[in-house]
This record gives structure tokens, C-alpha cells and sequence, in this order.
């Protein structure tokens, strides 16, 4: 098998990124109905991805065997306090590689500045990936967004003082 290299988004990364978002839609969403599917390509269309790089408005980590995007992450590194992951998502055919789980550390331990103290996110389909993981669960959202159930789920860092 391939190294698998973690790294912040190129400009070159953007139509693979895409991909995998439309991937996304069709497997792990696919029980929303045609207009959410919609939206939800919408916000990770290339368009919007290369103004999130360009504009910096969120970071994206790719993971990446050679040339190929295998995984992708879109985070917010310090939120008010708090480091936000808005997706993460792996190749269907990568699931299992330990790929998400590396995003996540690398987000983590070289992107999360030292004085943040948890990270979080919300899912509608992953909640037991992240209990495996050791994230804790900290609310639930019963019919949220398009009548689905969110999970809100918190990880803590270990902050290094100012200094």
C-alpha cells in the first residue's frame, strides 16, 4: 500500500476534493431527497472549494497517496475558542485505512493553535465513528437540519500555556 501524506489543500486538489464530495452525496447521503442532495453539493462544488482555499476562509487537509485525494477535511482551526471540523470525509473504497483518523490528529497536533482546548463537530451518519474514536458525545439534536437527528461531538486537547 501507498504512504498516505496529510497535507493542507493545493489548488491542484480541488476537482479530486469534488469528487469525493459527489461521492459523498451519492453513498453516505444518498436517504436525503434530490433538493438536499443539491445543497449539499452546492456547498463543496470546485467553485466553492477554491474560495474557501483562496479566500481562507476555512482550511481543507487532503489526505493523499501519490496524486490521488483519498480523504479531505474541512475545518476552522479557532473558532471563539474552540477548533470546528465541518467534514470529513474518506474514498468509499479507503474506509477501514485508518485515513480519517489521521486527518483528524494532523488537524489536531499541526493546525489547532496550542491555547484551544477542544475541538468539535456534528454529524447526521457518523456518530459511532467518533465514539470509537474517543470523541464525546454532547448533545443531540432530534429532526435538526432536513428532519434528520444531529450529534454533536467534542474532543479535548491538551492546551500548552502562553508563554
Amino acid at each position: 500500500m501507498t504512504h498516505t501524506t496529510i497535507r493542507p489543500a493545493r489548488l491542484s486538489d480541488i476537482r479530486q476534493i469534488a469528487a469525493l464530495s459527489r461521492q459523498s452525496v451519492a453513498t453516505t447521503y444518498n436517504f436525503y431527497d434530490r433538493d438536499i442532495q443539491r445543497i449539499l453539493l452546492k456547498r463543496q462544488s470546485a467553485p466553492r472549494l477554491l474560495n474557501t482555499i483562496l479566500r481562507r476562509l476555512r482550511i481543507i487537509l487532503v489526505a493523499a497517496r501519490g496524486e490521488s485525494v483519498v480523504g479531505y477535511l474541512v475545518g476552522t482551526p479557532a473558532n471563539d475558542g474552540v477548533a470546528l471540523v465541518y467534514s470529513l470525509y474518506v474514498d468509499k473504497d479507503e474506509r477501514g485505512t485508518g485515513v480519517g483518523g489521521q486527518l483528524l490528529g494532523y488537524f489536531e497536533t499541526k493546525v489547532v493553535p496550542d491555547y484551544i482546548s477542544k475541538i468539535m463537530l456534528w454529524t447526521e451518519v457518523a456518530a459511532p465513528y467518533y465514539r470509537k474514536l474517543g470523541w464525546r458525545q454532547t448533545a443531540e439534536l432530534p429532526d435538526h437540519w432536513w428532519g434528520q437527528t444531529f450529534w454533536i461531538f467534542v474532543k479535548d486537547t491538551q492546551p500548552k500555556p502562553r508563554g
